[in-house]
């Protein structure tokens, strides 16, 4: 018989999506962070204040998230940053929301600018 903690420990709860990338000619599945690598990528890509440079975190969550659909491996590597970072923005955007969507980055809202806003950025601006 699985204990509570087996059955915890077994659960494959990493969300998958498959995302159109039309763009790219391909479909690209998006692997969700696991806790570790989603605190870790938004310290990175945070200010001291919380915020988050959203320049700098769809393309690194297109790295650590993007796997090939047809062999479920990892696309890139943190040396492809500048590289994704340098590809058309819609892309990396539509990709980039997705991957916060599945890891649970953000709050659902968004800004003036269209941008996600990560729990933060919204602390203190309930009324």
């Amino acid at each position: 018989m699985t204990t509570l903690r087996e059955q915890i420990l077994g659960a494959q709860d990493i969300a998958r999506e498959t995302v159109p990338c039309p763009e790219w000619g391909t479909d690209i599945v998006l692997h969700g962070l696991t806790a570790r690598a989603r605190f870790q990528i938004v310290a990175r890509f945070s200010d001291d204040s919380g915020k988050v440079s959203y320049e700098d975190l769809y393309p690194a969550l297109v790295v650590a998230c993007a796997h090939a659909p047809d062999s479920d491996e990892l696309l890139f590597t943190d040396e492809d940053l500048d590289a994704i970072a340098g590809k058309s923005a819609t892309p990396v955007e539509r990709l980039g929301q997705a991957a916060m969507r599945i890891s649970g980055i953000g709050t659902g809202k968004t800004d003036k600018q269209g941008d996600p806003v990560t729990p933060a950025d919204d602390e203190g601006k309930a009324s």
